[in-house]
């Protein structure tokens, strides 16, 4: 007989799963920053090559 989780078991599951995502949407807002710092010094670099 396959046993189903516990409503408690679930919880924690979908707690970790909410954790994990966090995680991940954290790493990509880090990344974007990062990438949106660069894109803003080519922009300045361009700028000025242009001037």
């Amino acid at each position: 007989m396959n046993q189903q989780p516990t409503i408690e078991e679930r919880l924690e599951q979908a707690k970790q799963a909410m954790r994990d995502a966090l995680f991940v949407l954290d790493k990509n807002i880090e990344d974007m920053r990062e990438h949106r710092a660069r894109i803003r010094e080519a922009l300045v670099e361009l700028s000025e090559v242009k001037a």
